[in-house]
């Protein structure tokens, strides 16, 4: 009976022994994991949840020279706004309203504004406008020139684009859109676009962003769906190649 007992608790102790091992060896690779995640699982959390859907070409003349003669000038740009074609289609007219302004450029002759407008907590448009302003009795007043809206929104889909990928897409898009939306004269090269901070990958920081070796005029934070966005632009991007061609890097290691 002893023997017995003997060789009961010695198949106990084993089997023991094996599970006690097993929890050891999950206990390290769950604490490796935590420390360096698979490239697969980082490629997964960079998924985004938001959708950018550009709406199309501008919503008025496509050129100042094209301006009426009987244009109408208004106080404030945000008269001048809700007064324009802007949000003329239905379900848009939430765009004629400017919630959050993330940069203003502008001159003697033109201001350009990109601003966000929200429709509840799930849509979000994303707008250049471009206004011309004259000095009438002395004061500034605002005509609406043309806008260039993007819709963004919340829904269960997700993208791989890189952030990188982003910056070489709006390089090359401006080369369409953004001259004729600068306030500035067309001798200086305006260049400008969105990285999403959540999207950044490994070493890659909006601080270490330079096309053609230069860095941007200015950076400025906003959010979007509560992420953290930045919007960088150049006044005058001294490279005279095409967008396609630009070189630009965020400082990663796929940058080079």
């Amino acid at each position: 009976m002893k023997k017995l007992l003997n060789v009961i608790k010695k198949i106990i102790c084993v089997f023991g022994g094996i599970i006690l091992l097993l929890v050891i060896q999950i206990s390290i690779s769950s604490i490796l994991y935590l420390i360096n995640p698979t490239e697969e699982d980082t490629e997964e959390k960079k998924e985004l949840e938001v959708e950018a859907v550009y709406t199309g070409g501008p919503d008025s003349i496509d050129t100042e020279e094209e301006l009426p003669e009987d244009k109408i000038f208004y106080a404030t740009v945000q008269e001048a706004i809700q007064n324009s074609m802007i949000g003329r289609n239905q379900g848009e007219e939430y765009r004629k309203n400017i919630d959050h302004v993330i940069a203003t450029f502008e001159n003697n002759s033109y201001i350009t504004m990109l601003y966000q407008s929200h429709k509840g907590t799930d849509e979000i448009c994303r707008d250049w406008v471009k206004l011309k302003k004259e000095k009438v009795e002395g004061k500034d007043r605002y005509a609406f020139i043309e806008t260039y809206p993007v819709t963004m929104f919340r829904k269960s889909r997700t993208t791989k684009y890189s952030e990188y990928d982003m910056v070489g897409h709006d390089l090359w898009t401006g080369d369409y859109y953004m001259q004729d939306l600068s306030a500035y004269s067309k001798e200086k090269r305006f260049a400008s676009g969105d990285v999403m901070k959540y999207g950044l990958r490994e070493n890659e920081s909006i601080n270490k962003l330079t096309v053609e070796g230069q860095k941007p005029d200015g950076i400025v934070e906003y959010k979007n769906f509560g992420e953290v966005w930045y919007f960088w632009y150049y006044t005058d991007l001294k490279s005279r190649k095409k967008g396609t061609e630009l070189n630009y890097t965020l400082g990663g290691k796929d940058n080079e």
